[in-house]
This record gives structure tokens, sequence and C-alpha cells, in this order.
């Protein structure tokens, strides 16, 4: 019985060892194609996510906060009264043009509140229109709400109160786009009538204001044409500005004139000066025009960088460009600008793409295509990066990556010849 019980478990272990090895072999079998199936179709990656190369253009921008310099005089009246504008900022005038008129007799201080307030919001409404703007949106208005505050906040007190009018501006364009509307002429009509209705209320202009040579005017002054002229920055020709001069001056008090009634430029042409890290300096060329766009112009200003100077020792550059647009540019003394320092165009990469290879040769930076089904390597020259994508040289060269390929992105252990579905 025992030798019975002895030969049936003998039986019963060769069996089982038999089943072990079956499905021992089973299982190594199923990993040798899981791990060809893996390699294969990318790591079970659910798919192959494709980018398709375009053309694209950039700007490469160099931020700057710099002071306008220009030859300009202030407009006095002969006596205190309540000053009615005749013209815009900017506008030109000839030598005989009456720009203002004074009313000696009005009360000035209400008066002159009352009218400066509803000068102030016919600037406002008008300057918000949304009027040949293209598509606006809402929220592409509150991001620039959203900086406007940023930058108060980085900058301090002074920034909000030198740039309030701006954030006021920005606002009203919000509440015409939530609106649905593109201007404020009801607004504005109404405005204009209340305007003329205060200004009849003064009675005859005692005074009318002709500066006697044409010029381009401004309805304010700030007290810091003497201080900022251009003759500070060019005397006869001579670029005379040094990086100490210019710190001396930001450092001036305006010199504010008794009855200013506004200014005026005597000449179109200005300076934008700006005070950068010398070792920045190598990336601007002296007699190059250069794009400004500045915080307050409506389109970016032409500006030709008349001029470099350097202070090794204090390790600091001037920036000095010269422009003679007037039309559309905003005056305002201190503002920040951005300088378009070169224009890039190529193909539009994913930086998240890009890879190096070896392969035993050379180390080259590149990306892999998808092409007739597999995946291939292809070269690529970076000229330029901005906000998450490379911008690269379409150079036409044979194992370069060219417009239209598809870049597969997302993917790892990538080869040529590697079979993608």
């Amino acid at each position: 019985m025992n030798g019975e019980d002895g030969g049936i478990n003998a039986v019963k272990t060769a069996s089982a060892g038999r089943k072990i090895k079956y499905l021992l072999t089973a299982a190594a079998s199923l990993l040798a194609v899981l791990y060809l199936l893996y390699h294969i179709f990318g790591g079970f990656s659910g798919g192959v996510s494709l980018f398709t190369v375009s053309l694209t253009d950039a700007e490469r921008v160099y931020d700057v906060r710099g002071t306008v310099f220009k030859s300009e005089k202030v407009i006095t009246s002969d006596a205190p009264g309540v000053v009615d504008r005749l013209l815009s900022d900017g506008d030109k005038f000839s030598a005989d043009s009456c720009v203002a008129l004074v009313y000696h007799s009005a009360d000035t201080g209400e008066s002159s509140k009352r009218l400066s307030e509803i000068d102030g919001k016919i600037a406002i409404y008008e300057k918000s229109s949304l009027k040949n703007q293209g598509y606006v949106t809402v929220s592409g208005i509150d991001a620039e709400i959203n900086a406007w505050y940023a930058a108060a906040a980085e900058n301090g007190a002074s920034y909000a109160s030198e740039n309030g009018t701006e954030l006021l501006i920005l606002l009203a364009k919000r509440e015409l786009a939530v609106r649905g509307r593109t201007e404020y002429d009801v607004e504005l009509e109404a405005l204009y009538a209340s305007r003329a209705k205060l200004i009849s209320s003064f009675g005859t202009a005692s005074e009318k204001i002709i500066p006697g040579e044409s010029g381009w005017y401004f309805s304010s002054s700030d007290g810091y044409e003497k201080v900022f002229a251009a003759s500070a920055v060019n005397a006869s020709g001579t670029f005379v500005l040094t990086v100490a001069d210019y710190e001396s001056l930001l450092g001036s008090q305006p010199q504010a004139e008794a009855n200013a009634a506004g200014s005026y430029m005597t000449s179109a042409v200005w300076y934008y000066v700006a005070e950068i890290p010398l070792a920045d300096a190598s990336m601007f060329s002296e007699n190059k025009s250069y794009d400004l766009s500045f915080e307050y112009a409506d389109v970016p200003v032409k500006g030709v960088l008349a001029k470099i100077t350097a202070d090794a020792s204090a390790g600091k550059a001037l920036l000095i460009f010269r422009s003679d647009t007037v039309y559309g540019m905003s005056f305002v003394r201190t503002q920040s600008a951005a300088i378009t320092v070169s224009k890039v165009s190529g193909l539009r990469v994913p930086v998240s793409s890009l890879r190096v290879v070896s392969d035993g040769e050379a180390p080259s930076t590149g990306v892999y295509i998808l092409y007739k089904g597999c995946a291939y390597f292809r070269r690529v020259t970076v000229l330029f990066e901005s906000e998450g994508y490379y911008v690269c040289e379409a150079s036409g060269k044979s194992g370069y990556l060219s417009l239209n390929d598809r870049i597969i992105t997302g993917e790892r252990d990538l080869y040529d010849g590697k079979v993608i579905k």
C-alpha cells in the first residue's frame, strides 16, 4: 500500500513539475512578446503625439525704463485764469495760431477744476475707443489690467501716480467690451455739451495765447522742460550726456513756471535715454533703427540708436535714441519701453521635443519626426527661444528639419527606423 502511494505521489510530482515548467515557458514567451511590443509601439504610450512644423516670426525684446529729452518751451498767460486749450496734444500749429484762451475773471479754482475734470473724462473716453482695434476680449483687457497692478506693486506709489490714467483707460475699455460697445459716443456728446456750456459761462476771453513760432502743442507742463532739454543730450551735434550727468539729472526737482498754460516742442526731434548694464550694451549697434514700444504710445515708434555712452568704472551704459515721430507718441517724461533688438523667422519647434543624439559621432541637436510609420532624427539649428518654443533655421539641408515635418513629442527610447503606431 505504501509502495502504491509512493508511486502515485511520484507521478503527481512529475506532472506538477511539467505544468510549472510549461507555465514558466509560457510566461517567458509572453514577456518576450510584451517586450517586443513595448519597443515597437513606444512603451504603451496610448498613441503618439505629433506636432506639425510651421513657420513663425519672433522678436527678441529688451525692456528698459528711460527719460524723454526734447526741445520745448512753456506757454504762459499774463495773469491767472481758466485756460481753454484749443488743440490736442501733439497737434502742429503755425506761428500765428491761437493755441489757448484765458479767462482772467472766472473763478480760477473751481472753474479750472471742473474744466479739467471734463477734459480728463473726454481724453479717457476717446483713448479707450475699441474702433479699429481688431478682436478685443475682456480676458485680454483683464490681462493688461493685472499687468498694470503688478507693475504698480513692483514700482511703488510713484508708478501708480504717474500711470493712473492708463489704468482708467483700461477700465473704460473693459466696460465697453463687457457691454459689447466700441466707443463712448453718447457720453462724449454729453461731455462736449457740458464743456461748451461751462466755457460760455466765463464770458469773453481775456487773453489769446499765440506763441509766435510754429511747433507741436501739449496741454501740460511738468516743470522739467529746462532739465530734460534736448541740448543736455546733444549740444551742437556733439553727444555730451554721460552716465553721471544722466543720474544727476534724474535727481533734479521740477521748475514750475507761474501761469503755465501748456508747452510746445520747437523741434520734432527728441531723444529717449535709458541706462543699462554695460555688459548688455554689446547687443545694440549705433546708427541702427529700432522699434520702441512705449507703455503709453499707440503704436511702436521708430528710433535710431544715435549713441551708446559707456562708463566702464560704473559698469553702466546709456542708450540714446533719436526720433522725429510726434504723432501717436506719448511724451510722458519717464516711461518704460520694449526695444525690439532683433526679429527672426524660422520653424516653430516645442522646447520639450528637442534632444541631443551622439551615435558615436559628435553630439547633434535635433528632433525625431514621423516618416512612413517610422521615427527618424532630424537636426535643427536653434535661433531663438520664446514661450515654450524654439525658432529654428529653415535651412532646407538634407538631414535637417523641414516645414510640415511631424515631430514626435512625449516619447522616449526613440531611434532611427523605430516603428511607430
